[in-house]
Order: C-alpha cells, then structure tokens, then sequence
C-alpha cells in the first residue's frame, strides 16, 4: 500500500509517470516471493506441504500462512518469521523506478523526504 501512496505522491508531483509507477508496481510484484518458495528454501516446509496449502486455499479466501498454521505445519512465530523475511526482501518502489531509470538517486532520497515529513504531519 505504502508503494502505491508513494507512487502517487511522485505522479501528483510530476517526478515520474504513470505508466512508469505501474510498471514498477509490475515489477515489485513479479519480484516478490511466495511464503510457500520461501518456506520450503529454509526447510520449514516440504514440497508436498506447500501444495497441500495451495490446494486447499484455492476457491477459498483463506491466506496460506493461515492454512499452514491450521494445518500444522507452521507455527504462529515460524509465520511470523516467514512474513518478516518476505517483507525484508521487498523491493521499494522508489529503488525499482532509478534501476529502471526513471528518477535519479537524489530525486529519491528528496522525494521521499518530502513523502515523510509529509506523512508525519499528518
């Protein structure tokens, strides 16, 4: 969420385009791991396991983390853990907009200042 607010805050602004921030927002998604990729690379889930959850989430509205709590296969702290690293391997929109080339690294580090204090005013 905090990506698209951002995003928006640098189209309002004239910093980039739309098509630039969707395009971002394209990659930021294709970039970011499944918990299920993620669990079975730190051994706490087996391929098996993964497709279990994956089978029973679908047609539902269910999260998998949810399911493989449920299901016992992971516990609320391994969750937790799981969901603290995805997080941390997050790409930034901002980062992914100067790889792509479309705002410069000062830009970004005054932009999102600006987006801060912004934010801290309100």
């Amino acid at each position: 969420m905090a990506a698209h607010m951002f995003g928006a805050w640098l189209v309002e602004r004239s910093i980039v385009t739309a098509e630039a921030v969707v395009r971002a927002l394209d990659r930021q998604n294709a970039a970011r791991i499944p918990l299920g990729r993620l669990a079975m690379t730190q051994g706490k889930l087996k391929v098996a396991q993964v497709f279990e959850i994956l089978n029973r989430q679908a047609g539902s509205n269910r999260l998998f983390g949810e399911l493989a709590i449920e299901l016992g296969y992971l516990t609320p702290g391994e969750l937790a853990e799981l969901l603290l690293e995805q997080r941390r391997r997050h790409l930034p929109v901002g980062l992914i907009l100067v790889d792509m080339g479309e705002l410069d690294p000062d830009t970004l580090r005054e932009e999102l200042a600006l987006f801060k204090r912004r934010d801290q005013a309100a």
